[in-house]
């Protein structure tokens, strides 16, 4: 995590942005927890969505799983099969009538770019930390939004991030699952645009 908000840390000087807004969901949304925790100073407002950064004890996205296997190593690096982006879209998605074939192919496209499969290998067989401590030390505004139906990352874990950032705001979309910024994508930016201001 230190290795992507120093990455973050320098994309932000060479472009010359002194401070930001920052999102992120899942992943995303732990690595904007190490960031605001080591580089606080530069994140003016921080967005959480659906974020990874308690350890998920026994839980785990079933790509995640098979890539912790020497088969699902070789599998995602030399094969990855299409169905098995269609499964996970369909895990992380409440509603199915979202996860069309071209929102397949554009995952899929992600998946095969140059590096990334070895990068989510990777990822999946870094041991986990536990960031409390450090999200307990996140001193800006954060809001926190959470798709009650995620089935990866819990929605207990939202109420752990209200708890342990203070001052946070949380927001709870019942029905929508792991990526609420595309299931319903106009009320979630409202939201967002709302806690931004201005």
């Amino acid at each position: 995590m230190q290795w992507y908000a120093d990455f973050l840390n320098k994309f932000l000087d060479a472009i010359n942005v002194k401070e930001c807004y920052l999102s992120g969901n899942s992943l995303g949304g732990k690595i904007a927890c190490e960031f605001a925790f080591e580089k606080g100073t530069r994140v003016k407002k921080l967005v959480l969505v659906d974020a990874a950064g308690y350890p998920q004890k026994g839980k785990d996205i079933q790509a995640i799983k098979l890539a912790r296997t020497a088969l699902g190593r070789y599998v995602f690096r030399y094969v990855t099969p299409r169905f098995i982006v269609a499964k996970n879209l369909n895990q992380a998605y409440s509603n199915p009538k979202m996860v069309t074939p071209e929102l397949i192919d554009r995952f899929y496209d992600f998946i095969l770019r140059a590096g990334n499969r070895d990068a989510f290998i990777a990822v999946c067989n870094t041991p986990q930390e536990d960031l409390t401590e450090r999200i307990k030390a996140i001193h800006a505004p954060t809001l926190i939004l959470w798709g009650g139906k995620d089935p990866d990352v819990p929605v207990e874990n939202a109420d752990r991030f209200h708890r342990d950032i203070a001052g946070s705001q949380i927001i709870i979309y019942n029905d929508i699952g792991h990526l609420p910024q595309e299931e319903i994508s106009d009320s979630s930016a409202a939201d967002v645009e709302k806690f931004l201001g201005n």
